[in-house]
């Protein structure tokens, strides 16, 4: 955030300032703080899904480099041979 304009910041922090008065507000009603509730469900839910698709997919390409370490195995030596001649580090 240091190197935004200083136009953005002030808009976020109005914004967050906002949202701040906003929700202060809105959780004084009982129907506002069930809203509150069902917001931070649906976010937390949302963090969740987000959380273990970067899991599955960190998990994905290691997955791709150990089949890669297997059948360069299952090949023998000449498959750590290179096309042009030389050797896979």
């Amino acid at each position: 955030m240091l190197n935004r304009k200083t136009t953005q910041k002030a808009l976020f922090a109005g914004l967050l300032a906002t949202i701040l008065v906003a929700s202060r507000l809105t959780a004084e009603l009982r129907i506002g703080a069930i809203a509150i509730r069902l917001a931070l469900l649906v976010f937390t839910v949302w963090m969740s899904v987000r959380a273990m698709e970067m899991v599955t997919a960190r998990l994905w390409a290691w997955a791709g480099t150990l089949a890669q370490m297997v059948e360069g195995r299952a090949r023998g030596p000449e498959a750590l041979v290179d096309v042009n001649g030389g050797v896979r580090q």
